[in-house]
């Protein structure tokens, strides 16, 4: 379920992506709702493509992907009029169950797929000195 994980990440990478790139001509026409300055959301955006490729690179870090649901869902509420499509509700959405999911890799870290297909927990047992 890593590459779900990953999948998730990607999505909310492009999404902030398209913010960056897309942005200043959006909230050029129509500014953005909420008391927020195009200026500020594309700053948040660009913070926001850092923790969105941690979890690409490292799915089992959720913190990095609980900002990005942090970071996108004030950028969906308050982005205006370009914000009210089905696919930024379900970002949201779909990244707050993932974030679960990515929780529940680091409580499974322990267990290793061997080359017949069996799982195995892997005891970490330390050396005594």
């Amino acid at each position: 379920h890593s590459c779900a994980v990953r999948l998730c990440a990607l999505v909310y990478f492009f999404a902030f992506l398209g913010n960056v790139i897309d942005g200043p001509v959006m909230w050029l026409l129509t500014p953005p709702d909420g008391g927020w300055e195009s200026s500020e959301l594309i700053a948040m955006n660009k913070i926001a493509l850092l923790p969105a490729l941690i979890i690409v690179l490292r799915p089992w870090f959720w913190p990095a992907l609980a900002a990005c649901w942090i970071l996108w869902h004030p950028m969906r509420m308050n982005g205006g009029q370009w914000f009210f499509f089905g696919w930024d509700q379900m970002i949201d959405e779909i990244g707050f169950l993932t974030c679960i999911l990515s929780v529940t890799l680091t409580l499974y870290d322990d267990i290793e797929v061997e080359s017949d297909g069996e799982a195995a927990v892997v005891e970490h047992v330390e050396e005594k000195k």
